[in-house]
């Protein structure tokens, strides 16, 4: 195993911090025997070959050497290490949800971004070692691996296998295999997790790849004893236009309390099936406006700064629809009552703070929405209209405390790109 690795010239390519000479190294580090060894050097990586979601001239080398780690059973945390090659193929993977991954749109993003470069912009990419073509040379390797994943969905371990499914749910080219490997899994499975993340791992690849599906073999989960189950249905099958089961259950979903805050064991979303909710309702619920936007509303006064952002793009989303005009453009008495009451809740509950300072990707939130993107800003936009009929109570500073997601996420999400 690793025997190929040092024929490569690491030190002619380059990561985020310079020569990529400490790949091979850093690889090799994830067979140690102990675990802070290992933690290491996967942390190393994520920051050099994978810097804040970067690509680099390295990163397409490293990855057949993961694959090889994976397909061996006497490499510790492979499941860590499936995670890790689905960031290599696409970055912040949920920037992509609800509707999972056009590749059509993606490589041609990447392509033209590639083809129009200036020479200053070459220059620089031969300086720091970044450019388009290894964003979609990552993506490929990754997507070649796809025959070892597909093996790996059968491995006894259970957090390989829940790895495995999950990293297959991001490749449409393959989803016709794909979904019928996974659906037979999930004939066998008796765990909720398990069912849960096939289920979304299906619902995903159905959208992306827009394969046919009979949607009936999903919907008996719907009824489910499990709740986690009953959600991850909804999500699965939700498709424009909602139909009033899958939009009681994803309502029922998002007003579960902390239950769907965060899930340790579901990949999708970083385990915030609460938020994977309201993206979809945001993305397939405008026809549901006078139900959906209560329900956000309600859930954005109950979570932390780093839960809103998924919640307020959920609200953005569905206020915006086929606006043609900015809404900080627009008269405020030119919008409906439930625009208001949804921007008078973002107002006094949004994630403005993350800690004692200014949340800013928060503010970019409001800002690529085309939303006054301060609270004073806010408040004076909406201080035109009469207080009485939107009145949220006495609490003025509702306590928050703190999601990471990236812009190109909210970007998407609101059709802003």
């Amino acid at each position: 195993m690793l025997e190929k690795l040092d024929y490569i010239n690491w030190h002619e390519l380059k990561h985020a911090y310079g020569s990529a000479e400490d790949v091979p190294s850093q690889i090799r580090g994830l067979l140690a025997s102990d675990s802070q060894t290992r933690e290491k050097a996967l942390w190393a990586l994520s920051g050099n070959i994978f810097h804040q979601g970067t690509r680099y001239q390295a990163t397409p080398y490293a990855i057949p050497f993961l694959y090889e780690l994976i397909e061996s059973d006497k490499t510790p945390d492979r499941d860590k290490i499936i995670l890790f090659l689905v960031s290599l193929a696409l970055g912040y993977e949920e920037e992509y949800l609800p509707e999972g991954i056009s590749i059509i749109n993606f490589r041609n993003e990447y392509k033209e971004a590639e083809e129009n470069m200036t020479s200053a912009q070459r220059e620089e990419c031969a300086k720091y070692g970044y450019n388009p073509q290894a964003i979609l040379d990552g993506y490929y390797q990754v997507k070649a691996g796809i025959p070892i994943l597909l093996e790996l969905i059968n491995d006894a371990d259970k957090k390989i296998s829940r790895a495995a499914i999950y990293a297959l749910a991001w490749f449409p080219e393959t989803a016709s295999v794909t979904i019928s490997r996974i659906k037979s899994k999930l004939n066998t499975f008796s765990e909720q997790e398990d069912i849960s993340i096939a289920i979304l791992a299906i619902g995903l690849l159905v959208r992306s790849s827009k394969q046919a599906f009979d949607s009936s073999e999903l919907e008996k989960y719907l009824t489910s004893q499990s709740s986690l189950i009953r959600i991850s249905a909804a999500i699965g099958l939700a498709q424009n236009p909602l139909s009033d089961k899958i939009l009681t259950e994803l309502i029922n979903g998002i007003l579960s309390n902390k239950e769907f805050q965060y899930l340790e064991n579901i990949p999708f979303n970083e385990g915030r099936l609460a938020g994977y909710a309201s993206l979809v309702l945001s993305k397939y619920g405008a026809s549901e406006k006078e139900k959906v936007i209560p329900t956000l509303c309600e859930v954005l006064k109950s979570v932390n700064a780093y839960q809103s952002l998924d919640v307020t793009a959920g609200l953005l989303g569905i206020l915006n629809g086929k606006r043609t005009r900015l809404i900080k453009d627009t008269d405020v008495n030119d919008l409906d009552d439930l625009d208001r009451t949804a921007l008078h809740t973002i107002l006094h509950y949004g994630g403005w703070e993350l800690g004692n300072a200014d949340y800013v990707n928060f503010s970019e939130l409001l800002q690529y929405a085309g939303v006054p993107d301060t609270r004073e800003k806010l408040k004076n936009y909406l201080a035109d209209q009469s207080k009485a009929a939107y009145s949220l109570g006495k609490e003025e500073n509702p306590p928050r405390t703190v999601l990471k997601a990236t812009m190109n996420f909210i970007r998407r999400l609101l059709g802003l790109h």
